[in-house]
């Protein structure tokens, strides 16, 4: 991924491209649909790409190494009071469900081969991944100190990457209006006055449903 290894280490190019003709045996797909022919070939790599797993896995695995290595006070961090404790289930659960989704996400695009039917979960991998990747990453820096910060720890060009991220492929404000309309797109709504699950209306219901049952007790 661009630019989270070193300064300047990215290697993403710039294209340009003049005066340029496509035949039309050359065409994938309809005119104008060169948006939904791309989309449905890079739907395979984004998931993968987005959930920026390398830097993820790698920030997880700094933080665990610190905490059980950084000796201060007598003690390891490891052994520290109750918040820096609570850092590493969390964040650790975080990638770990993270990781899930990306492959729930894969599967489903080998299965369908359709990427507007996958396109609520792609959008659900881009909302989750700078979110991740920036949580974990800050964790990590804070349990590292001062040094952190410097140039000789990844660190912040992680930060750096997850705000990317959420760039990169659309804003994730973007993303997460795909995902809010797909699903409601399949949420039925009640004509009554009140929620379907709405308590004295389901008693009333099964009373009806099993009058006669209730009349022998």
């Amino acid at each position: 991924m661009a630019g989270w290894v070193e300064e300047g280490g990215g290697d993403h190019a710039y294209i340009r491209y003049e005066d340029v003709r496509i035949p039309k045996d050359n065409m994938l797909g309809d005119r104008g649909q060169a948006f939904v022919v791309a989309r449905t070939r890079l739907a395979v790599a984004d998931p993968p790409r987005d959930a920026s797993g390398g830097p993820m896995k790698l920030a997880f695995e700094m933080l665990c190494e610190r905490a059980v290595s950084r000796f201060t006070q007598g003690e390891r961090l490891s052994s520290k009071q109750l918040r820096p404790r609570e850092w590493w289930p969390t964040r650790g659960s975080r990638s770990s469900s993270f990781r899930l989704l990306v492959l729930q996400t894969a599967w489903k695009i080998d299965r369908y081969g359709d990427y507007k039917r996958v396109r609520g979960d792609i959008s659900a991998v881009k909302v989750a991944a700078p979110k991740v990747l920036q949580s974990v990453a800050t964790k990590a820096l804070q349990v590292h100190g001062s040094l952190a910060i410097s140039d000789e720890m990844p660190f912040v060009a992680m930060l750096v990457n997850g705000i990317h991220v959420g760039l990169a492929d659309g804003p994730t404000e973007v993303h997460k209006l795909t995902l809010a309309r797909q699903i409601l797109a399949g949420v039925e709504p009640t004509s009554e006055t009140f929620p379907s699950r709405h308590i004295p209306a389901l008693k009333e219901e099964a009373e009806r449903k099993y009058a006669a049952t209730l009349a022998r007790l």
